[in-house]
């Protein structure tokens, strides 16, 4: 298998997280292609539980296992694809933002990537003692 694209549907919290995770098990019976496409053009919701799985996942593509992960259907900036921007996603995962204004919400920490080693002093320091909702 060359390539694959995960379709992301229209609403991505945890419990559909776990849908799109059977799909993709499921597509790749004999291992991981080389190349996956992630398509957000029928996204048109996001919790923060999937702007997370969708961060992970894509690093742990990547990182962990090698793959081109190319990000597909996001240029229409719905709601969904707004938010991911201003939590910074697109910043961290194309290396730009999509709209020159997108920035963190008052009510969002931005998106970050926490290696492993880092995530208490992360969870002590930034998270719980920087955070403007706790």
């Amino acid at each position: 298998m060359s390539g694959l694209q995960v379709d992301l549907p229209w609403n991505l919290d945890g419990a559909d997280v776990c849908r799109v995770v059977q799909r993709f098990i499921e597509a790749c019976p004999n291992g991981l292609p080389a190349k996956i496409i992630i398509d957000f053009r029928g996204l048109g919701f996001i919790h923060p539980a999937g702007v997370t799985f969708l961060s992970n996942f894509i690093h742990w593509l990547r990182r962990a296992k090698g793959v081109t992960v190319d990000l597909a259907g996001y240029e229409r900036l719905n709601d969904a694809h707004c938010f991911l921007d201003d939590s910074l996603f697109f910043e961290q995962h194309l290396g730009r933002r999509l709209r020159p204004n997108a920035r963190p919400r008052t009510t969002t920490k931005p998106l970050r990537y926490v290696h492993h080693e880092e995530i208490h002093a992360w969870l002590g320091s930034i998270f719980f003692l920087g955070s403007p909702l706790l």
